[in-house]
């Protein structure tokens, strides 16, 4: 009874996070309208993640420096991210992780980039279906693990299917869909952009947990401090996603010298503040994801276009096309919202950690 009362607190808790995570998302189409960002998609991307490395970096230090207290975690922090040997052994799959991540972190610059052929609302429907496949990838990633996360029923995946509606009749509803023969192609294209960008964001998300995974119990299995594994494991995932975004914005600005793409100095400047902006949401739905053991609560994710579309509301100028879906598909994702992060009857017991017993909060 106790691990049930345990585990519908953290869902709770989860839910607060991840919703208050969405009010950082949704500024994603604001931003990268008011400063210009879809003018050079790779040279924006790359100050998004100078900022966004500076915040996760800062995060990690100010919160979680004492996880890294004990020397033998430091040298497996940093060695494994090196690729480096620790005790003769190179962990390639570690490697590949965070060169996926570092892949991953192209995401912004396919969005920014969808937004020269297709309105950023609609960017945005396309971008947010990352959930979806991010639940998928990490939910098979997590059964090789043992029940770290309750599998992910059909009912759930409905619910995702429902938000995802809810969220498309929003933006259908405010922009409408007048596609001529004209932009067909360009919009296509637009939307094919788009869909990358949640692949590519999906990716970015799902491999720093199995990472950071490894590298907590690496650390616990070789040092004498005892350290408390939950902090010790949410250090590494932030300290992971701050060494992937360093990481890939040399790669940006390669890209974007390359194909003769110009940013002005304030238009970097205000990507770089962009980026910092988004930490909060970033470690908070980092921070959702390991408290509860349903995956569900990304769900509120689907509601960053909506949001969104008051802030574009608020500072653009923006038409309501249909005020009927608009409604209709706020109402859908809300409900869907509901029934998908509602407490879990058959939660009885404790979920366990893969090999160490009983999770610590």
């Amino acid at each position: 009874m106790d691990g049930h009362i345990g585990m519908n607190k953290r869902h709770r808790q989860a839910v607060a996070l991840m919703a208050t995570a969405v009010m950082f998302f949704s500024t994603n189409a604001l931003f990268i309208k008011l400063t210009l960002g879809d003018n050079d998609a790779f040279l924006y991307n790359a100050g998004i993640w100078v900022g966004m490395s500076l915040g996760l970096g800062g995060a990690s230090l100010l919160f979680y420096r004492p996880a890294f207290a004990d020397p033998t975690a430091r040298r497996v922090l940093y060695r494994r991210v090196a690729g480096l040997k620790t005790d003769g052994v190179r962990r390639w799959d570690l490697i590949g992780l965070l060169w996926l991540g570092v892949v991953g972190r192209f995401a912004v610059a396919f969005f920014a980039w969808a937004t020269q052929y297709v309105e950023a609302a609609t960017v945005s429907v396309l971008h947010y279906t990352w959930p979806v496949i991010f639940i998928l990838g990490l939910s098979r990633w997590d059964r090789s693990k043992r029940r770290r996360y309750r599998r992910v029923t059909g009912f759930s995946w409905t619910g995702l299917g429902l938000a995802f509606v809810g969220m498309a009749a929003v933006v259908i509803g405010t922009l409408g869909f007048d596609l001529t023969e004209a932009d067909l192609l360009e919009r296509v294209f637009g939307m094919v952009l788009a869909v990358i960008s949640a692949l590519l964001l999906a990716c970015n998300t799902a491999v720093g947990y199995p990472m950071s995974e490894s590298l907590t119990s690496e650390i616990t299995g070789k040092t004498d401090a005892h350290p408390d594994e939950h902090r010790l494991e949410f250090g590494c995932l932030l300290f992971v996603g701050c060494v992937s975004g360093l990481l890939v914005v040399v790669p940006n600005l390669l890209i974007g010298w390359v194909v003769g793409g110009h940013i002005t100095p304030a238009t970097f400047g205000w990507a770089v503040a962009v980026g910092f902006t988004f930490v909060p949401g970033g470690v908070l739905a980092r921070k959702a994801v390991l408290i509860t053991p349903d995956l569900g609560v990304n769900a509120l994710i689907y509601a960053s276009p909506v949001v969104g579309l008051l802030w574009l509301g608020l500072f653009t100028d923006i038409i309501v096309a249909r005020l009927d879906l608009l409604v209709a598909g706020s109402l859908l994702v809300a409900v869907a919202n509901v029934l998908l992060n509602r407490p879990s009857a058959g939660a009885d017991q404790e979920l366990l950690r893969p090999d160490r017993g009983p999770r610590r909060t």
